[in-house]
């Protein structure tokens, strides 16, 4: 079985409520259509000297893994944000 570490703060977030979780948010996330990677995010140095992983999910993943959890998508968006031409995105789940 396929796990990301957003699938498995979604599990554990849904497993660990006594009560059953209506609503869930993912806000300013980046998300391809493509597959799920991990890049590197320079910070520029007028800032400060540094870089960060950054973790793209698969969107195709995610609906399907929520859908598989009786969640549906309420509202998507899109942010101004991007990475390349990897675009966040929010998504506002609710239990069907």
């Amino acid at each position: 079985m396929y796990f990301s570490i957003l699938n498995l703060l979604i599990f554990y977030l849904i497993k660990s409520q006594k009560k059953k979780i209506k609503n869930i948010i993912i806000c300013r996330t980046p998300f391809s259509d493509q597959t799920e990677t991990i890049k590197i995010q320079i910070v520029p140095k007028h800032i400060y000297s540094a870089s960060y992983p950054v973790r793209i999910f698969d969107n195709k993943k995610l609906t399907k893994y929520m859908s598989d959890r009786n969640y549906k998508i309420k509202k998507k968006f899109q942010t101004n944000e991007t990475i390349d031409d990897i675009n966040y995105k929010g998504y506002f789940f609710i239990r069907a």
